[in-house]
C-alpha cells in the first residue's frame, strides 16, 4: 500500500490533501509524512488509514492540520499544476 491508495480515504475529510497524495512520489510521499505526524502515527498509509478509521479524533487532527498547514498545501498545487502543464507542452 502506498500513499495514492488512501488518497480517497484522507480525501473525505481533507479534501485538499487527497490530490497531493496521488502526485509525484516526493510530494505524496513528503505529504503523507507530515498528515503522519499530525496523527501521531507510523510513517505508513497502513498506520495513517488505521488511526482513521479506529480513531474518532483522528478525522479532526486531520482537519487542524490541513488548515494549519493551508499555504504549503496550495503551494504543492500549484506545483501539480506546473508539472501537468509541462506534460502537456513538453511531451
Amino acid at each position: 500500500m502506498d500513499w495514492k491508495d488512501i488518497a480517497k480515504n484522507i480525501g473525505s475529510v481533507a479534501a485538499s490533501v487527497a490530490p497531493l497524495l496521488g502526485g509525484p512520489v516526493g510530494m505524496a510521499v513528503s505529504i503523507g509524512s507530515q498528515i503522519a505526524g499530525a496523527l501521531g502515527t507510523d510513517n505508513d498509509p497502513k498506520a495513517v488509514l488505521a488511526e482513521l478509521n479506529n480513531n474518532p479524533d483522528a478525522a479532526l487532527k486531520l482537519q487542524e492540520w490541513a488548515h494549519n498547514e493551508r499555504e504549503q498545501i496550495r503551494q504543492s498545487h500549484v506545483e501539480l499544476q506546473k508539472i501537468a502543464l509541462k506534460k502537456i507542452f513538453f511531451n
